[in-house]
């Protein structure tokens, strides 16, 4: 099989064309993105374009699959610049897989396309898809939703999947963490600090951490699936964030008030829209992934989470440049065991 990836070298990106290329049945992979990353990966061939600008029909000819990541988080005050992205880019790319005649298409959508959350309960497929108002990604993701269904009406010999995943991080995602959330004052000697924040953060909204080698498992496992429509995607169970950190619970209002103050002072960039969406986001039960796609993640939440800790410490990242690295290592860790005691460390 050919397989096409847009936004391939991002967080999500590189770990499905690590899936894609250990794959057996994959015979060739062209990954495109904005920017061309020096990161080298088997049986692929990486592509400047932008979703929102270029042609993308000759790209994907002679396609089997389609896997749509591409999606633009920042700059949040240049609104028209994510919708151009985020909104626009996807129906080109739904255009395009129409045009050049792709029998399958797999689209990155999220928890965040869910309503607000009603209580602990995990949600299925079948629960809301509207979105959460405050929030800009959970907004667009929704409306990608609509303009998907409508795509799928309109086009029914197309297999069409969308996956759900809920948060999704790995060690390699730390130096792009760092970017999004350290100020331009933040000594770099405290991002250590920084790591456990990020995480009792995490721990007290609830919500659910995926790693992402097991979404991009998820990713391969719904291209040479017979299945159609969405699929949630979520961590084993076992430890969550909260246990595994013995986090406190800290009222909503008062994270965003703590985190909105340290911005002003330039100790990091508050996100509001991410503290929202972590904060109403469902709980996701992935029972149709199991049964349908056999999906089985690997990583429980603490686990990921204790990753990431590392990855911040030693300000990790890949050859990409959504994940360049701005510290000491880009190497990976594959035992959990010993990434928990690395945490311990700090």
């Amino acid at each position: 099989m050919h397989i096409v990836v847009t936004g391939a070298t991002g967080n999500v990106g590189t770990s499905v064309l690590e899936a894609l290329a250990n794959e057996a049945r994959v015979r060739s992979i062209t990954a495109i993105a904005r920017r061309a990353p020096a990161l080298k990966v088997a049986k692929t061939f990486f592509v400047r374009a932008d979703v929102a600008e270029e042609s993308l029909g000759p790209l994907f000819e002679g396609a089997d699959a389609v896997i749509h990541l591409a999606w633009q988080f920042q700059p949040e005050k240049r609104a028209e610049e994510l919708w151009s992205t985020n909104v626009l880019g996807s129906r080109r790319v739904f255009d395009a897989v129409r045009q050049a005649r792709v029998p399958k298409l797999v689209h990155a959508s999220s928890f965040s396309a869910y309503a607000p959350r009603q209580g602990s309960t995990p949600v299925d497929e079948s629960f809301a898809t509207t979105g959460i108002s405050t929030s800009v990604y959970s907004r667009h993701k929704a409306e990608v939703e609509r303009r998907l269904d409508e795509f799928e009406r309109k086009n029914p010999r197309i297999s069409v999947v969308r996956l759900r995943p809920c948060l999704t991080l790995k060690r390699a995602a730390a130096s792009q963490i760092l970017r999004r959330f350290a100020g331009p004052l933040f000594p770099r000697a405290a991002f250590a600090q920084v790591a456990q924040n990020v995480a009792r953060q995490l721990a007290n909204t609830g919500a659910q951490v995926a790693h992402t080698s097991d979404v991009a498992n998820a990713y391969r496992l719904a291209v040479f699936s017979d299945a159609r429509g969405a699929f949630n995607v979520a961590p084993r169970e076992g430890r969550n964030v909260r246990s595994f950190l013995d986090a406190p619970s800290v009222p909503a209002s008062a994270m965003l008030k703590a985190a909105t103050l340290a911005s002003r002072f330039g100790l990091h960039r508050a996100d509001p829209d991410f503290m929202e969406l972590s904060m109403q986001g469902p709980l996701l039960d992935d029972t149709r992934a199991r049964n349908e796609l056999g999906y089985a993640a690997r990583y429980q939440a603490d686990e990921v989470v204790a990753e990431v800790l590392v990855g911040l410490r030693d300000e990790a990242g890949l050859h990409t440049p959504p994940l360049r690295a701005t510290g000491r290592t880009t190497a990976q860790y594959s035992n959990s065991a010993h990434i928990s005691a690395q945490y311990h460390t700090f």
